[in-house]
């Protein structure tokens, strides 16, 4: 989560497996080690390439003991190990103890104690001591008053050029009795400073033109289930009605196919429910499977012993006879039936929404991308007053082999529900996670994600009224997910580099918006490239690049006379933006009602403000600023008097 939020991306590989090739410093900053040293089958090999890697100037990062994988390997095995902490100015002493009357801490940082406070008394003394003490920041060190070397301080969390070292009984606390875990370092910081990201841009998918992206996306579970609410009826009729058509929002709704096709478990009022849900304007299409397998590979034993033993399911949530699992009917298939016999002829299916565990493989991911398909769901992020840790965020997405799953905004309602236990009213504090994964960092979009089934219930039915209402008082791009999934997966293709003064972004496709943490340097706009605009905002300075270009450049500077027109923000897309003396044009898109705010201008003019045939008149502001507002997908023409 952090290392996105940085605009970085992790590729893990498992120590046991033989070492990669050397890595290329201009595709890779740093290689994090959290390994388990008895699983190393060549701890020789493995500090080899840690020692060229760094050669190369790419960063190490230890979140484990570095002479952990010493232990009965090779005395060469060693050497490298200090030849490795040599770069860090220290030396490893041998010297370890758990005995706490013994302990005390040293330096305790500013980033410590991020989201608990350290134990009272340290958990550990490993002798990681400094030999050149200007080639490491420590961060935490702990005194060991029984030293042989009198009153020895360790290192046990630090930063440097090299990288950094966190011994893992001071990066986060496990509770014993839920095994929820919360930070003692700050692993934004943490990852700044050990990689030396400072001044460093981070492309960013949770943002469209200054403005935070929301969407919604509804699985298909309880489709037509019985609803209390309205009891003639079933909970997606009860959906549509009471929710879809009521709301000015974009939301892709999903069908199992074997639940509505009347070949199968389903029947013509299902099917006559589903082309209604999705001939609305504010709904899109997707699948949720052909069956609902709850898990995705089905020699996965682990998970048929988690779902058959423990929970008393089979792999499918409708199951279907003589079926054996097919990930192309799963994905594929399903998606293009939906297209066939539920779907409006301009909005074919072209989204997979994961079922169940949302753990598709390697061999399923295949066909999902052979056929053009987006894809979405897992994460589960929870980040509130009950689940009050950072550890709850997910990353925006994970690598299943070379594909990209992406994940969620936020979880659902049956993780805020006790698995549709009760309290049944609880998704409506997902709102509380929305607000906390949006400030102080921009960290996820808002994603409204839940079930039909929850129009089961008059209180779970509010739940999701309710969080639609905190999102309509939101400032936000509203986009439909198969926009949003686009910018992970070009989030995961750009690549950033800096050419003198300028910052580089390249390969960034549908992913505009680029962060700065540093605000007191801004674009110099007359030296920029593919740049629309820029805002400043309390989650820092986001800069918005022209859409369809193949490469950005960012030049920026700490008073730059940009008395330019420019786009501060907007809650869609801007295409064709133009200016001269007096005149500004531009192409806007979105949904429903936006609004879209230009910079750069003369201060208290008059402007005639043309939109799809319309005309009317503002002024600028004091600061040379222009909201236009309600706009709607069209032209735009701004001619200052």
């Amino acid at each position: 989560m952090a290392a996105n939020y940085h605009g970085l991306l992790s590729e893990y590989r498992a120590v046991e497996q033989p070492v990669p090739e050397p890595l290329d410093p201009r595709e890779w900053r740093a290689i994090v080690c959290a390994y388990a040293a008895p699983n190393m089958e060549d701890p020789q090999a493995y500090m080899d390439w840690l020692l060229a890697s760094m050669n190369r100037d790419i960063r190490v990062i230890f979140l484990t003991p570095p002479h952990a994988v010493s232990a009965g390997a090779p005395p060469a095995v060693r050497t490298r190990v200090d030849m490795i902490l040599e770069r860090f100015g220290l030396a490893y002493t041998q010297e370890q103890t758990t005995a706490g009357n013994l302990l005390a801490y040293g330096t305790t940082g500013p980033h410590m104690q991020y989201e608990r406070p350290l134990p009272a008394v340290p958990p550990l003394f490993d002798g990681y001591v400094p030999t050149k003490p200007q080639r490491h920041t420590p961060w935490l060190t702990v005194r060991n008053t029984s030293s042989p070397s009198g009153n020895a301080e360790g290192i046990a969390v630090a930063v440097s050029p090299a990288g950094g070292l966190a011994l893992p009984e001071y990066v986060y606390w496990i509770d014993p009795a839920d095994y929820r875990h919360k930070w003692y370092l700050d692993p934004f910081a943490f990852l700044s400073a050990s990689l030396g990201l400072e001044g460093m841009p981070a492309l960013t998918p949770t943002t469209l033109n200054g403005k935070r992206i929301a969407m919604s996306h509804i699985d298909a579970d309880g489709f037509s289930g019985f609803t209390n609410v309205d009891k003639k009826s079933n909970c997606a009729t009860v959906m549509m009605e009471e929710v879809l058509k009521k709301i000015d929002f974009p939301v892709t709704a999903s069908v199992i196919q074997a639940e509505v096709d009347p070949e199968l478990s389903g029947n013509v009022r299902l099917m006559e429910t589903a082309r209604a849900i999705f001939a609305l304007p504010n709904v899109e299409p997707a699948s949720h499977s052909f069956t609902h397998p709850f898990y995705w590979d089905a020699n996965d034993k682990q998970k048929i012993a988690l779902f058959r033993d423990k929970l008393g399911l089979e792999q499918y949530g409708i199951p279907v006879a003589g079926y054996s699992f097919d990930p192309k009917r799963e994905t594929v298939d399903s998606c293009q039936w939906i297209t066939d016999h539920l779907t409006p002829a301009d909005k074919p299916c072209r989204m997979m929404l994961w079922s169940g565990s949302c753990d598709p493989k390697p061999f399923v991911m295949k066909h999902v991308y052979d056929a053009g398909l987006l894809n979405i769901n897992g994460g589960d992020t929870i980040y509130d007053q009950h689940n009050d840790s950072l550890t709850g965020v997910s990353p925006l997405f994970k690598f299943v082999g070379p594909y990209v799953q992406v994940f969620t905004g936020q979880a659902n309602e049956n993780i805020l529900t006790n698995l549709w236990t009760g309290p049944y009213h609880a998704y409506r504090y997902i709102t509380r996670t929305m607000e906390r994964t949006g400030s102080p960092r921009r960290l996820m979009p808002i994603d409204a994600y839940y079930h039909f089934y929850s129009a089961e219930y008059d209180a779970s039915l509010q739940a999701v009224k309710d969080v639609y209402a905190w999102i309509a008082t939101q400032d936000v791009a509203k986009v439909f997910t198969s926009a949003y999934i686009p910018m992970v997966m070009d989030f995961t293709q750009a690549t950033v580099e800096r050419d003198g003064a300028a910052d580089v972004i390249s390969g960034y496709g549908t992913c505009l918006s680029v962060r700065y943490e540093d605000t007191s340097t801004l674009p110099d706009l007359a030296r920029c490239t593919n740049v629309l605009g820029y805002e400043v905002q309390p989650q820092g300075l986001f800069v918005h690049l022209k859409r369809g270009a193949g490469q950005a450049r960012i030049v920026r500077a700490a008073s730059p006379d940009n008395r330019q027109p420019y786009l501060q923000s907007a809650t869609g897309w801007v295409d064709d933006f133009s200016h001269s003396a007096d005149t500004i044009r531009l192409r806007y898109e979105g949904f429903g009602n936006g609004t879209v705010t230009l910079a750069g201008l003369p201060a208290g003019r008059a402007a005639i403000v043309s939109h799809n045939g319309t005309a009317r008149s503002l002024i600028t502001s004091l600061t040379g600023t222009l909201t236009i507002g309600p706009v709607r997908s069209g032209t735009l023409g701004i001619h200052l008097k």
